[in-house]
């Protein structure tokens, strides 16, 4: 009896163990695996490294743009043995996996395997060219840009639910094909001249932005986006809307304004 007090704590504690981590195990089985694309790299980067290169001691910092369709270009300075290089305008390529993995050329000679971060805003990378243990990492900078949107909005009846098409966008994230759908009716406001709805813009693979529009009679008015998830976490925008017309069956739009991404 007293063999089976002393054990009994320890049965539970075991118990309690193995509870949580099966809850925790099943949890994670249940988390969405990453999802990235060549757009997840876009923007600005602040990029640094160290290591070695043919038995050398090596250090570089600089900048690296991505331009969200598998084409980049860096400038940096790098220390090799203590002597001081400077290249301007380095061109690349890239190719990014779903699973965010990825691989990249720059120079036409350096090649390098990496792993980004589904949001964009970070990448660790590591040269695989031949005598060169060299990696680093890079970290997107948050800054404001423009932003020119174009979208058809046919699809739109004025009902909650209903949607507009992106047709072109500047910014990679905003993909061509990707909806803003909104989500209040139009008819509620309709008589005071003015239209004001929440919206969200949806880009596919969990990337999405969220928002707010006011309309004027005429389709003038601005829309704003205060945050998002996947690529558009920390997304910033203000956009003036202006409409016209390419054919009498199509109704499109202007977005024009600035973007940035913050921090989070």
């Amino acid at each position: 009896m007293n063999q089976a007090r002393r054990t009994a704590p320890g049965i539970a504690t075991l118990g309690a163990i193995l509870t949580v981590f099966l809850t925790t195990s099943a949890v994670m089985a249940q988390a969405p695996p990453p999802n990235c694309s060549q757009a997840t790299l876009s923007g600005t980067y602040v990029n640094t490294g160290t290591g070695t290169m043919g038995g050398v001691s090596v250090i570089s910092v600089g900048q690296v743009t991505y331009d969200g369709h598998g084409n980049g270009q860096s400038t940096f300075t790098k220390t090799v043995g203590g002597f001081v290089q400077k290249f301007v305008a380095v061109p690349g390529v890239y190719t990014v996996n779903a699973d965010c993995t990825g691989s990249k050329i720059f120079g036409g000679a350096t090649t390098y395997d990496f792993v980004v971060t589904p949001d964009g805003r970070e990448i660790t990378w590591i040269v695989t060219s031949a005598g060169a243990p060299f990696s680093g990492r890079a970290v997107r900078l948050d800054s404001t840009a423009a932003l020119h949107v174009t979208k058809e909005c046919s699809q739109y009846t004025g009902l909650a639910g209903g949607y507009c098409t992106i047709t072109s966008s500047n910014l990679a994230a905003i993909k061509v094909g990707a909806k803003v759908v909104y989500v209040q009716d139009q008819t509620a406001n309709s008589a005071a001249g003015i239209f004001a709805t929440d919206m969200f813009l949806d880009a596919g693979a969990g990337n999405m932005a969220v928002g707010h529009c006011t309309l004027d009679a005429a389709n003038f008015g601005l829309c704003t986006f205060s945050d998002g998830i996947g690529q558009f976490a920390g997304f910033q925008a203000r956009v003036a809307v202006s409409g016209f017309s390419t054919s009498p069956t199509e109704v499109n739009y202007h977005w024009d304004g600035t973007y940035s991404f913050s921090t989070h």
